[in-house]
């Protein structure tokens, strides 16, 4: 049996980040690197979370299989295990070498299901659709009580391949009037002074404070962000580990020296992930926005990266770069343990709440604006 062990402390992951990342870029999955995750954990986890990671090592020590997630305190004595970077983070999930799957699900199941705190349940959240990780796990727990699988949602996920030989290619293939929005703007920010630029070392700091003014400015009034208070502290130490402007990547939109608008974005193994935005809406007729992807684009094609992930959602100003959709889901593993029916009557209500809003996100905008409005003034 190969060895696994539960991880409480991130400095004992330390000497597997090498091949903890190679996995990830192996997989293609570049928000599952430690680079990202571990400077999500040290600085936007949750207050009260507990670091619990399941490691597969082979007998030689190296890394064979690992299930990055930690322990995240709820109402009334519940535990919930999410996965490292939840919920800002999406498309990770535990990573194991070819054929080294199995092994790695019987860990977590006798590892991650039996810890301390005794998990209510075990999240997936926004996983790959047909992702097999909690089937995987709730199989290798003993049967009587087996874990139930529950899926609350799945949700469309635009993404952009990078399949023609250049950008200017890609341009041609898309719609006349995205082309001459695209280059009207790049015309017009020019003559207007303008340029798009990739953030580096010297503007690093600026451009991040610069990327969350302009995201909370856009969201302000519109029910606020969901980015977390310690954003700007977690990216700087995101691009230290990832390596700006290979990994990390930022591209800014300025007129006049003054940023108009800001995109974020992680890669690895040839997936470029978009993290999040922000534009200056006094500015909305430059397209700072469709600009800022469509850099990111551009530069897919010159380092020969193959798709751009957009995320969760779809927005209309994701439709209109995106040639697919590879949807997510969102899971979890209910424990049926002691506290099973106090955690099944929270979940009820979680599960109330959750779709009362994707219910009221599939409204017009203008009735959606209104309703937040009245829900403010009561």
């Amino acid at each position: 049996m190969t060895p696994a062990r539960l991880i409480e402390r991130p400095e004992e992951l330390d000497r597997h980040l090498e091949a903890w990342d190679a996995m990830a870029a192996a997989a293609a999955q570049p928000q599952c690197a430690p680079g990202w995750l571990l400077a999500w954990w040290r600085h936007a986890a949750p207050p009260g979370s507990l670091l619990r990671t399941v490691v597969l090592e082979d007998p030689d020590g190296s890394l064979a299989g690992i299930a990055p997630f930690f322990a995240n305190p709820g109402r009334a004595g519940r535990w919930d295990y999410r996965l490292l970077g939840s919920p800002l983070t999406q498309r990770r999930e535990p990573l194991a070498a070819p054929g080294r799957e199995a092994e790695l699900a019987e860990a977590c199941a006798a590892l991650l299901l039996r810890g301390r705190p005794r998990p209510s349940l075990v999240s997936f959240e926004a996983v790959e659709a047909d992702s097999p990780w909690a089937a995987r796990i709730a199989r290798a727990h003993p049967p009587p009580l087996r874990p139930r699988v529950t899926r609350r949602m799945v949700q469309e996920a635009p993404v952009v391949n990078l399949v023609q030989e250049s950008f200017e290619r890609w341009l041609e293939g898309r719609s006349s009037n995205f082309r001459q929005q695209y280059r009207r703007a790049r015309r017009q920010l020019e003559e207007a002074g303008g340029r798009v630029r990739p953030s580096d070392a010297a503007t690093l700091r600026g451009d991040v404070d610069a990327f969350l003014r302009l995201h909370h400015s856009r969201w302000e009034g519109r029910g606020g962000s969901g980015l977390p208070e310690q954003m700007g502290e977690f990216v700087l130490d995101a691009a230290a580990g990832l390596g700006l402007g290979e990994r990390l990547r930022i591209w800014m939109i300025e007129l006049d020296g003054e940023p108009i608008g800001a995109g974020l974005f992680v890669a690895a193994g040839g997936e470029i992930a978009y993290v999040n935005g922000g534009f200056d809406e006094s500015q909305s007729r430059l397209r700072p926005a469709l600009l800022a992807i469509a850099a990111a684009v551009e530069e897919g094609f010159s380092r020969g990266d193959r798709r751009i992930d957009l995320g969760s959602g779809a927005n209309p100003y994701k439709q209109r770069f995106a040639d697919g959709d590879d949807p997510m889901t969102w899971l979890s593993l209910r424990l049926r343990n002691r506290r099973y029916p106090i955690t099944r009557a929270q979940l009820l209500r979680d599960d109330l709440r959750w779709w009362a809003r994707v219910a009221a996100n599939r409204l017009p905008p203008d009735v959606r604006e209104r309703l937040r409005s009245r829900l403010r003034r009561n």
